[in-house]
């Protein structure tokens, strides 16, 4: 107990003098250091000697310093110097103390003070400057500009807001020492920029120019609409109409005349939003007359007469005389048994109508080939390509039991051309072998437009127009077919109207 209390007095009185050596060094420190000026300064405390009474004293790393040791040890710190006009610079230095160990303890010893480059002068100011709220001096006749920054709330259509930073800049003067702002402020949104959810109502058909009675889907895209619907008229009426739903929508329509689709639809704001589309019938061989396709009206016929080198029959264009061009394919086959007729085709396979009068569908073979006529035409403008029973428009064919037309391009390749041909006859005519409803044609199935059930099918005047290039040339082939039994043909003429 008495070496504790011996080693408390010694700690105290150690304490006692390491605090009566600061306060001597503070002193020193702060001896020979004035105001300057219009500068001023204090004396800086302890803490603000950033760290310069934080020693490790030199010993022999027990914590003990050797006797009679001295050493120094330097620090940096900075002090502000005030101006006269109320601002502020701030000088460094290099802080250098001195230390000795006495009796086996750190007695600190005098400090200096050495600038670290020279201290910056004050503003010197004139009495027409002109001192901003910022503490920037400006010349009499500067101008400066002043950016203040706020937020402005954006509404949208569908009634959210949104928030966009915005940048205000000012201009202000200094004039004799009085500061004024010059114009009105500029305003401009600052990134990033922020955008409404647009609301939209686009539409267009997927089909503008289709053939006529042909399929085609009006297409609408909307987004952050209300209530969108579509009119769709022609010559003044209304042909279509509905409600749609938000986003995409198809809407199927028949294209039997010209047309024109208007929609409409509200934003969440109530403006209101349209749209429109229209499509053009292609009337392909007929005339568009007010938006609906017609057969051109032929005021005469005059009969083609086929090319004797093989060469293409010309057809010429259009004109107002109404002129309309023919000429014959086939003669007529008065009723008579099949067998009257030598050939077959070995092209096609149909049903077998034998002689006996038996009609099975499982039964088939090449029926009889009553009359076959092929040509090559090229047209010089655009016209319907029909085939007919007579020189004109209006005169229905006859036949038992189909007939077989197929349209293509004259440089097509052969094993290609069977995608061009069509049948037209007696729903009888169809075997099982080819599909339902169909007959083979060079081993493709090809379907069959019925014109009756059975027996000698009246078939309509044929349209057989396909998509034809005006200019270029086309190969027809026209096959009459009979299943057997008893055979029948009226005329066939080839009428381009």
């Amino acid at each position: 107990m008495t070496m504790s209390k011996r080693n408390g007095k010694v700690a105290k009185r150690n304490v006692a003098l390491l605090q009566g050596a600061l306060l001597t060094g503070m002193a020193a420190l702060s001896s020979g250091f004035t105001g300057c000026g219009s500068y001023s300064f204090s004396s800086p405390t302890p803490a603000a000697l950033n760290g310069v009474l934080a020693t490790t004293p030199p010993g022999n790393g027990d914590g003990a310093c050797t006797d009679g040791k001295s050493w120094s040890e330097t620090s940096q710190m900075g002090v502000p110097l005030a101006c006269a006009d109320g601002s502020s610079i701030n000088q460094s230095y290099t802080v250098s103390t001195s230390y000795k160990c006495l009796a086996g303890k750190t007695v600190t010893g005098a400090s200096t003070r050495t600038l670290i480059q020279p201290a910056p002068a004050c503003p010197v100011h004139q009495a027409n400057d002109c001192r901003d709220p910022a503490g920037a001096t400006h010349k009499s006749g500067d101008t400066w500009a002043v950016d203040t920054a706020s937020n402005q709330t954006v509404s949208c259509d569908d009634n959210s807001k949104l928030s966009q930073a915005m940048i205000s800049e000012q201009i202000y003067a200094c004039d004799n020492g009085q500061i004024s702002a010059s114009g009105t402020p500029t305003v401009a949104p600052t990134a990033p920029i922020v955008r409404c959810a647009a609301s939209t109502l686009t539409a267009a058909f997927a089909d503008t120019t289709p053939k006529a009675g042909a399929s085609d889907a009006l297409v609408v895209n909307s987004q952050d609409v209300l209530g969108a619907s579509y009119v769709c008229s022609a010559n003044g009426k209304t042909i279509a109409s509905g409600l749609l739903p938000e986003g995409q929508a198809s809407v199927t329509l028949t294209a039997s005349v010209d047309m024109t689709c208007v929609l409409t639809a509200t934003t969440v704001s109530g403006k209101t939003l349209t749209a429109e589309a229209s499509l053009v019938v292609g009337c392909g061989g007929q005339i568009n007359v007010g938006g609906t396709c017609q057969d051109f009206a032929c005021k005469t016929v005059v009969k083609l007469q086929l090319p004797t080198n093989g060469g293409d029959l010309q057809v010429p264009a259009r004109t107002s005389a109404g002129i309309c061009y023919s000429t014959q394919l086939m003669s007529a086959i008065a009723p008579g048994a099949s067998s009257l007729t030598p050939n077959r085709d070995s092209n096609v396979i149909s049903r077998e109508h034998t002689d006996h009068g038996s009609n099975d569908p499982n039964l088939s073979w090449n029926p009889y080939l009553m009359a076959e006529s092929a040509l090559s035409f090229n047209m010089g403008g655009a016209r319907a390509v029909k085939l007919s029973g007579g020189a004109d428009a209006n005169a229905p064919i006859q036949v038992d039991n189909f007939v077989l037309v197929g349209i293509y391009p004259k440089n097509a390749v052969h094993t290609q051309t069977s995608q061009y041909y069509r049948a037209f006859g007696t729903a009888d005519s169809t075997a099982s072998i080819a599909g339902q409803g169909s007959v083979l044609f060079y081993g493709f199935p090809l379907a069959l437009t019925s014109f009756g059930p059975s027996g000698t099918a009246t078939v309509a005047p044929l349209d057989v127009t396909t998509q034809i290039t005006v200019g270029q040339s086309y190969s027809l082939d026209v096959r009459a077919e009979d299943c057997g039994g008893v055979r029948n043909l009226s005329d066939i003429f080839l009428l381009f109207q």
